[in-house]
């Protein structure tokens, strides 16, 4: 049987055009125990992969790495408040050192639906 993990995204939600605090600063990644949980700091050579209604917990396929949380911008209020969508918040987290770097640096520019893992 697998494990029960619960992710918190942490960041600054600001949805003004141009505004470049806008965008995740950290997470955290916590296993649920029967009645405890405990953080996680190392995922070993598992990949987290987030997004709009899906998370997965995988090993890497290639081209990417283990210990990373790779993330899209699933914020479906910056899709609606701002001018040309949203879609700016989407990078690969590492869970070691906290660093992040993005893995698209375009803009989603649909104003419908925030990217989803396929």
């Amino acid at each position: 049987m697998g494990e029960l993990l619960v992710i918190n995204r942490d960041g600054c939600h600001n949805f003004e055009e141009g505004d470049d605090s806008y965008g995740v600063k950290q997470f955290r990644v916590y296993k649920i125990n029967d009645s405890s949980y405990e953080e996680v700091k190392d995922l070993g050579n598992r990949a987290l992969f987030l997004g709009f209604s899906a998370t997965l917990v995988v090993e890497p396929p290639p081209g990417c790495q283990g210990n990373r949380i790779y993330f899209t911008d699933d914020c479906r209020e910056a899709y609606f408040c701002m001018e040309r969508g949203g879609g700016k918040d989407m990078g690969v987290y590492n869970l070691l050192d906290g660093t992040s770097v993005p893995h698209y640096t375009g803009q989603s520019f649909h104003k419908l639906t925030p990217p989803l893992w396929v």
